[in-house]
Parts: structure tokens; sequence; C-alpha cells
């Protein structure tokens, strides 16, 4: 090797350890626990460090353990669900982190050793500055919490609780105090769990914390009891809720989640804009609340001064749709309230209740009749100006602003055509029609049908079809026989989406194509191809083959 480039590498090599040794940090190094050895030896070993990737094989490790280190991962390295971590019962807790500490938690099964063990994940606090994730876990058993989170305050970092499953708890998840920070609580499954999600302090420095709760299914089926002396820690709240937010604050996104069974609510946010910096921002969109007592309980809808958006939300057979208590910053400029686009049908006592004397912006929602909701509030002695004693749909109270409401629930978005794509020629007289996908924003609305119609009359599809069908098969396709089409024809196609309400999306936009006038054709689907085309193609192909054999 030339003396020159050994040179520069054995410099290049000494000035990357100089770097290293002046910036005093050392790269993080991965550990392997196997079976039958211990998981806490490994982290009380001096030669882990903080950074450090403990990963852990498959098996079962019988041991209460204490994390003590900063930013250490603990990781199933052979796939979730696939190392489980059984609890001694000596200690509380299956997995204790310590005071301050980052840490992240990967993939395990998590089994309670004894009663002792309350607590699955139990983190004792203090102001950790590295982020703090609990991911792909399952926790079954355990009293108390799945995990226990209280944080002096977890700053400009991020807790992430995602992809995990917790069974027959008290709490699912609980944690509490953030100051700028990112939390993720998405896409778990929390199956007979006396309170679901639980977080308060969202925002304690005005640092604008982004909180995002998505995707969970939470579920009470087995209702029992407190133990004997027990108390909720969030009575004052309301307890045994599927999913709280003690202060929501800018910004936080409760979206696409289920809630289902006997909780006292769906979802319960007592105070918005509590402690962080204003307007908070709250949007409750697309999830689905139903048989609770409330489906969603505001304890303030704006205690501060918010913009709170509740849409496309499915409030099916709870006592209550939704409930506020109180609206303290109502007449606040940066307010902005508003309730539109939900279905909210089956209320034994009332769909919409507010006890704050202050108007609340409802319109344009479904209330299970065309008729409307049922009001008998006087409307010369309360706001507002007008009732509905005739409606047919669920009842709501005084101060809420309901009409003009839908008479149908929200419909499927507008469908888009694929292909043929709009004006395009030569198309085979036997296509296949292709749409987007079906999407709806109301929760749990599924596509049941599809009604295809080609005609000939352009912007005119009363006469002249040449296909009118609904099919509950051909969704987003649909293959167009033979002897249906004439060739050298224009022809113009559009679709309609039926949910699994019976509710019609608006009809696609219009798009022709026309037909080709020989014997098969082309870009439609169906037929051979014609010759023509390849013809250029084959010849920029032999032109290398004939300079190569030219050279020789």
């Amino acid at each position: 090797m030339n003396t020159c480039l050994i040179r520069r590498l054995l410099f290049a090599f000494f000035l990357l350890a100089w770097v290293s040794l002046l910036s005093g940090t050392a790269p993080a190094a991965t550990w392997t626990v196997n079976p039958g050895e211990s998981i806490q030896a490994r982290i009380d070993n001096p030669e882990t460090a903080s950074g450090d990737v403990i990963q852990v094989r498959t098996g079962t490790y019988t041991e209460d353990l204490v994390i003590g280190k900063d930013n250490l991962t603990l990781l199933s390295v052979d796939g979730p669900g696939l190392a489980v971590i059984q609890g001694a019962g000596v200690r509380d807790e299956a997995i204790y982190i310590g005071e301050g500490l980052g840490a992240s938690i990967d993939g395990f099964v998590l089994r309670p050793g004894a009663e002792n063990n309350s607590y699955g994940i139990y983190h004792h606090g203090g102001a950790p500055s590295n982020p703090v994730a609990v991911t792909r876990n399952s926790f079954a058993g355990f009293t108390g919490y799945g995990f226990y989170g209280s944080w002096d305050v977890l700053r400009d970092t991020s807790f992430t609780f995602d992809g995990n499953t917790v069974t027959g708890s008290y709490y699912g998840v609980f944690a509490s105090g953030f100051q700028g920070c990112r939390v993720s609580v998405s896409d778990n499954v929390f199956l007979d769990c006396d309170n679901g999600i639980s977080l308060a302090r969202n925002d304690q420095g005005m640092a604008g914390t982004v909180a995002e709760i998505t995707g969970n299914s939470i579920v009470l089926e087995d209702e029992e009891p407190l133990p004997a002396g027990a108390v909720s820690m969030l009575m004052v709240g309301g307890g045994g809720n599927g999913i709280t937010v003690d202060s929501a604050e800018d910004s936080t996104t409760i979206a696409d989640n289920e809630v289902r069974g006997g909780f006292f609510s769906g979802l319960t946010v007592n105070y918005v804009g509590y402690s962080g910096r204003t307007p908070a921002v709250l949007l409750v969109d697309g999830n689905t609340f139903s048989g609770t007592e409330y489906g969603i309980y505001f304890g303030d809808l704006a205690f501060l001064p918010a913009e709170v958006t509740v849409q496309y939300n499915v409030l099916r057979d709870n006592d209550c749709g939704i409930s506020v208590n109180y609206f303290s910053s109502a007449a606040a400029p940066e307010t902005k309230v508003l309730f539109a686009n939900n279905s909210i049908t089956g209320s034994a006592v009332s769909g919409f209740r507010n006890r704050a004397a202050e108007l609340i912006d409802a319109k344009g929602n479904w209330w299970g009749d065309a008729s409307g909701p049922l009001d008998t509030h006087d409307p010369s002695a309360e706001l507002p100006g007008y009732s509905n004693p005739s409606g047919t749909g669920t009842a709501v109270s005084a101060f809420v602003d309901y009409s003009p409401w839908l008479h149908e629930p929200p419909a499927p978005e507008k469908p888009a055509l694929l292909s043929p794509a709009d004006g395009s020629t030569d198309v085979s007289v036997t296509p296949t029609l292709r749409t987007g996908p079906f999407l709806s924003n109301l929760a749990g609305v599924t596509h049941a049908a599809t009604q295809w119609q080609v005609g000939t009359m352009a912007g005119d599809f009363s006469g002249g079809l040449v296909v009118h069908e609904e099919s509950t098969a051909n969704l987003t396709s649909m293959y167009i026989p033979m002897k249906t089409l004439g060739r050298s024809t224009t022809y113009y196609w559009r679709v309609r989406f039926r949910d699994s309400n019976g509710v019609y999306s608006q009809w696609s936009d219009a798009w022709a194509f026309t037909t080709a006038a020989g014997q098969g054709g082309g870009n439609g689907g169906g037929g051979c191809a014609a010759a023509g085309p390849a013809a250029p193609a084959m010849f920029l192909l032999m032109v290398p083959l004939v300079l190569l054999m030219r050279r020789k």
C-alpha cells in the first residue's frame, strides 16, 4: 500500500480517537442476556454504561428489575412477546426506573410474580432529560398500573407509550408532568382496565407540549369494584374513564380511538388550557364512544382561552352523549369552539347536556333522526332562541345551538377516479374502471357498496346509460364485459360510494374515455398491443449491436 496513504489513514484514526477523548463520550455498547442469565446482573455490571442496549433473548426471567442508569434500552431482541419478565414479587413493581432517568422498554411480556407486583413499570419521577419509551409490551394482571410515571417535569424530550397491551389493571397508563415535550399514547389495547389512559399536567412551563392519543382500543367488559379501602386517584375528575386528560394544552389530539363498556366516560377532559400557553388547542376527531355513562365529559371546556374542535365522532348508546359542566373562557376573543359532523344516537338521557350558561356551537350533527334532536327548553327564557319539541332524535339541553342539523349521518368522502384517465383514447372495449379507496371521517364506518354509471351523454346521466349498477363486490374496480361498449365511442363515467350507515357520498367527477377503433386497443386494459409502437424501441436496441459488429 502507498506509504502516504497509510500515514493519512493513521492520522485519521488518531484524530477520531482524540476527538472522542475530548468529548468525553463513547459509543453505546450492546449486551446480550441469554436464558439462565440475569437481566439485573447485566444492568448492574460496571461495564454497562448509560445509553447502552441490553438485548434479551427468548425465555422467562424471574426477577424484579431496578434500572439505575440513564437512557438504557431493554429490548426483546428475538421479537415482541418472546422475552418474559416474571416479577419475583419482592418489590411493588416488575420494573422500577430510577428518579430522573430516561429509559426504553421494548417488546416484553410482563407478569406479576405475586400480589406485591401492583405495577408493571414504575417510574420514580424527577426530571428526566432523555426520552422515556414503553413500546410493544404486554402487561397482564397488575392490580394497580400497567405503567405509572409522575414527573416533577419531563422537559424538552418525549414520552412514548405505543403498541402495548394492558389487561386487568385499574390504570392502563398514568403519566403526569410535561414541559415542552412530545407525548404519544397510540395503537395500544386496554382490556378490562378501570381507567385506560390518564394524562395530567401536560404543559407545566408554557413551552407547548404536543400530545397525541390515537388509535387505541379501550374496552371494559369485566366490571369489578375497587378493592376494599382503595380510592381512585381520578375520582375528582370522575374516575373509571376510558381516556382522561386532566389539562389539555397546546396542542392535544385525541383521534381514531375506540372506547366501549361500563366506564364513567369514554373521554374526560377536566380543564382545557389549565396550565399551558394560550390558546390551548384540542382536537377530538374520529373516535367511537359507546356504552358509557358519558361519551365525552368536559369539566371545563375552556378554563383559559382555547380552540376546541370535536368532529366526526360516533357517540352511541351512552347515557349522555356529550356533557359540558363549565365554559369559563367562553367570552375570550381567542376562544373558538365547534362540535360538528358527529353522530350522537341512542342516548338514554341526553345527547348533549350543557350545564354552562354559555351558548355552544353544535350545528351540523346527526342526532339519530331527520327530524333533529328533541329540544323542549323555553326559548324565551334561555338560548338558543328556538326549540324543537317535535324532534325524535336524541335530546339536547338549553344553550346548545344545534340548527341546522344533519338529516342523515355524515357522508363518505367524494370518490376519486383513477383509470381510465380522463380524456383517454384508444381504450379497450373491455376496460377495468378503477377508483381510489373509500374514505370516511366518521369513526367505525365501512364501505358497503359502490354505484357505477357509464353513459354516452356528456354531463347527463339521466339517459344513455350502458352501465348502471350498485355492487357490493366491485367496490373500487369494475371490469366491463364484451358487448357492453362500442368501438370508436366516447363514454362518460362516474361512481358514488355507500357506507355501512346506508349513506351515499357525492358523485365523483365525471371522466371521459374513447374506445379504440380497431381490434383490441390499448390503455384501458384488455386487447392485444399493436406492433407499431414497439418498432422504434427495437431499432434503438439494435444500434449498439450494429456498431459493435462494425468495430470487429
